[in-house]
């Protein structure tokens, strides 16, 4: 999934899960930081800046990327 970070207006990112196998790859590409909540790092959970996804192409990657993970999760009802 991904979505608009909530938080402060002048927050410029999207939240996207991924494969937490690929977070290292993932946080190499531009624009792109790991998830840190209360000094713990979030593998699979990432801030992807808007201006990383300016293109159809660049944010049609992200997409792919969270929805290969998230399709092999559980359902939850």
């Amino acid at each position: 999934f991904m979505w608009p970070s909530a938080g402060w207006p002048e927050q410029t990112s999207d939240l996207c899960r991924i494969d937490p196998d690929g977070h290292d790859k993932a946080v190499k590409r531009k624009g792109c930081t790991g998830v840190v909540m209360r000094g713990r790092p979030y593998r699979g959970y990432l801030h992807v800046a808007a201006d990383a996804v300016k293109t159809k192409r660049a944010l049609q990657s992200w997409v792919t990327l969270a929805l290969a993970y998230n399709q092999r999760l559980p359902r939850k009802i």
